[in-house]
């Protein structure tokens, strides 16, 4: 019996929410069931192999992603309903609703690129009690008056009251009290306002760590939302409270390691990983006696006053000399020319870079920028960088054949997006609305992009003459001159020099400043030392997204002749083990440090 592809399913979903109805995951399952023709025979035949297990997960975490969307909103534990963004998708997307179309929403882009468990929704299908960490502020400072109040609290009372409200609501609330969020901000304050406001549910588990006292607060959700109006503190906005009944006291020391990790998340309403460990530890402290108020006040180390005391100079006293590259030249270098080195394999990445991880609004973005001739800041290469790394090609372009002249240590991201732009590949088209441009659009409404789906119908020459939508795949080389050409010989206006003369103007003004765009560029000799190139990648990659201890070392132990990241793909698919347990390779790193004697730090 094959299963439902997960990207097909999401449309059913939304589709059974269309009249506003709730629906519960089980009664869900059912209606999918019957969209796919698949009866109930067939499931209890699925039972056997585990497919109706896959089937309900597969279901379960569509509406995952249709929540983190805003296109669905959960009214209570396992209940759903569809948001008024639900209703455009659906008619946006008249026959089937992909993951791509997802990417629009920065909500679900924050929620995609976090990757940690605790920032997920996971799905709701069991009935069995959840575990939650509710944060007390930094340091924990609240935790008395939690404590004291027999209630869990966070923040952002600045919204008000936002009981009964959907999510679209309590989206105006926290964008009207909190005006300076970015989307991704906002979208995570939404997101944890109503989990706070409605997804816990009575008899949830509720861990609050007490970082001072080096303790962890159990206690049990025991009542619905409300709002204080005034804060458990003067000067905070402490107002959001949910009751809990506080059961227990536990030392840090009797966790595992594993679960004393995960409650280290900073945000302020997370779902820990060891569940399963939380909720025995919890039974087997659910006869103790409920928990004092205890301060939580950080004892720091007193730093002793600097001592001034005279230098004598020696008389055989000289300057070291300074370890570093003589000179770095940064010169500007031609867009055009970089995308083809890509293309080519002369120019390419290191094989511990991330993946790229740009969403297709914030490539247009960058584009839109590069039209209007802003600066897109600077990027920083390694000559002969294949000899000392192990080098790998951007997304989407061609596998490498010979080692490159030339690693890209900072800029990735924006290079892999314009090469994909431009060389019209990956999961979207981006186009020039000509159309809007003429009738006066501004330029950041005419740069426009389809998933590569929808971008199928402006496949043809015929619909791009007719709607004058140019593809900036045809940016390269002369290929601008080239669709002007090919498109005025499609269209049968009466007057083809006048349109000729429009067509060429906007090449002019738009498409040359993104054909002539220059970065400028910094570029490593081959004679840097591997530990300043590490250094200053490291550096870099502190202002960026952070790569994990694993990446880094296999970026250092490359150079050595050891492939770090084949080492553990091969370990990966000897033992199985690793992968069930979700190992971190940097942990299998420190314990074979360990063995050999050596420090397990970085």
């Amino acid at each position: 019996m094959p299963i439902p592809d997960f990207q097909t399913m999401m449309r059913p979903v939304l589709v059974v929410h269309e009249d506003g109805n709730e629906w519960s995951t089980v009664q869900l399952r059912d209606v999918i069931a019957e969209e796919f023709d698949i009866s109930e025979a067939e499931r209890q035949e699925m039972i056997p192999s585990g497919s109706a297990r896959l089937f309900d997960n597969r279901l379960a975490w569509t509406v995952t992603h249709l929540s983190q969307a805003g296109t669905l909103e959960r009214t209570r534990r396992s209940y759903t309903r569809i948001t008024a963004r639900g209703r455009d998708l659906l008619a946006e997307y008249p026959e089937r609703v992909g993951m791509a179309a997802l990417d629009s929403y920065p909500e679900y882009i924050a929620f995609r690129n976090r990757g940690a468990p605790e920032e997920q929704v996971a799905p709701e299908a069991s009935d069995g009690p959840v575990v939650w960490m509710i944060r007390a502020g930094r340091g924990g400072r609240y935790a008395p008056a939690f404590v004291a109040r027999s209630a869990a609290i966070v923040g952002w009372g600045a919204t008000g009251d936002i009981r009964g409200l959907s999510r679209d609501e309590v989206m105006e609330r926290v964008r009207t009290a909190f005006p300076e969020y970015g989307k991704g901000q906002l979208g995570s304050t939404v997101n944890l306002l109503a989990r706070f406001s409605r997804t816990l549910a009575d008899g949830d588990l509720v861990l609050t760590p007490e970082p001072a006292t080096r303790t962890i607060l159990f206690g049990q959700i025991a009542g619905d939302y409300a709002f204080l109006t005034e804060p458990i503190e003067a000067g905070t906005d402490y107002q959001h409270l949910r009751p809990v009944r506080w059961f227990a006291r536990v030392s840090r020391d009797e966790l595992s390691y594993g679960a004393r990790n995960s409650l280290g998340s900073l945000m302020a309403l997370t779902q820990p990983s060891h569940a399963g460990e939380l909720l025995q530890l919890a039974d087997a402290h659910a006869d103790d006696s409920p928990p004092a108020p205890i301060e939580q006040v950080t004892r720091r180390r007193s730093e002793p006053d600097p001592v001034v005391e005279r230098v004598t100079v020696p008389a055989t006293a000289s300057v070291p000399v300074r370890v570093a590259p003589d000179e770095l030249e940064t010169h500007p270098r031609r867009l055009m020319k970089m995308l083809d080195d890509l293309h080519g394999g002369q120019l390419a990445l290191p094989d511990f870079q991330r993946s790229f991880v740009w969403s297709p609004d914030a490539t247009r973005e960058l584009i839109v920028s590069m039209i209007r001739t802003f600066p897109a800041g600077a990027l920083l290469f390694l000559r002969g960088g294949g000899a000392a790394f192990k080098a790998r090609p951007a997304e989407e372009a061609p596998a490498l054949t010979a080692e490159p002249l030339e690693l890209v240590l900072d800029g990735q991201q924006r290079l892999t997006s314009l090469y994909q732009a431009l060389f019209g590949v990956g999961a979207s088209r981006f186009f020039l609305d000509i159309g809007s441009l003429i009738s006066g659009a501004d330029i950041n409404d005419a740069v426009r992009v389809f998933s590569t789906e929808r971008a199928a119908s402006l496949q043809s020459l015929d619909v791009q003459a007719k709607a004058l939508m140019m593809p900036l795949a045809a940016v390269r080389g002369s290929g601008a001159s080239d669709w002007r050409d090919e498109v005025i010989e499609h269209r049968d206006d009466e007057d083809h020099r006048r349109v000729r003369s429009i067509l060429k103007e906007v090449e002019q003004t738009f498409i040359r400043p993104l054909a002539d765009y220059a970065f400028p560029v910094t570029a490593l000799p081959r004679s840097t030392e591997l530990e300043a190139v590490c250094t200053i990648f490291e550096t870099l990659n502190r202002t960026g997204k952070p790569l994990t201890p694993f990446e880094l070392i296999s970026a250092r132990a490359f150079a050595g002749g050891h492939s770090l990241r084949d080492l553990w793909d091969a370990a990966l698919d000897a033992h199985v083990i690793l992968a069930d347990f979700d190992v971190e390779p940097y942990y299998v790193l420190q314990v074979v440090a360990l063995r050999l004697g050596a420090a397990c730090q970085r």
